[in-house]
């Protein structure tokens, strides 16, 4: 009787691992010792996405490599690349608008660890808005053409001055920012990247 129970026990146990399909999707990532494999990224939720990227290698066995040893991935029609926030800090993050004049990227954390806050990383660069649901938190920034990024502040004042500061490349888009008649991010993103 107690053999039978394990048994079906045993069975049972196998049946959801082989129920448990592991998706993955074609994809390139670029290492910080600028190498390039092109290989099949395992599809992970976002706050590990942001944390590991793992692949199957050439033998069909999954390998995993950190971010903070790679510069960007592509998995599939997602983007994952390290932003520059000051000289000494970085983020890695998935690309939302990928833009010729402004990029809009997110970072979602909480699932895989202490969720981090990324106050008073640098000048201009506190506060950035984010959002928070189910443990998660989600955190956006903007990245112009010349690789500077800054987190966007939640507060609507601050919002207000960090976004149209950041943009003042941009006179008129900066100040309708500064004026409250655009505050939707994406938006902002959007318009900035139709001019020239």
């Amino acid at each position: 009787m107690k053999n039978k129970i394990i048994l079906i026990y045993f069975l049972f146990l196998t049946s959801i691992s082989f129920a448990q399909e592991i998706e993955f999707k074609d994809g390139i990532v670029i290492t910080n010792k600028l190498d390039t494999l092109k290989v099949k990224l395992q599809v992970l939720n976002e706050p590990r996405s942001i944390l590991r990227v793992k692949y199957l290698n050439k033998k069909g066995k999954i390998k995993k490599i950190l971010t903070k040893n790679i510069i960007s991935y592509k998995r599939g029609d997602e983007f994952f690349k390290t932003i520059t926030i000051t000289k000494h800090y970085k983020l890695f993050c998935k690309q939302i608008i990928n833009g010729k004049n402004v990029s809009l990227y997110e970072r979602t954390e909480g699932e895989d660890g202490p969720v981090r806050t990324y106050m008073n990383v640098g000048f201009n660069n506190a506060s950035p808005i984010f959002s928070s649901s189910g443990g998660l938190m989600v955190t956006y920034f903007i990245e112009n053409k010349y690789g500077r990024a800054i987190g966007i502040s939640g507060s609507p004042r601050q919002f207000k001055n960090r976004v149209a500061d950041f943009l003042l490349q941009y006179p008129s888009i900066s100040e309708k920012i500064r004026s409250g008649e655009l505050s939707d991010i994406n938006e902002i993103v959007d318009l900035c990247n139709q001019l020239e």
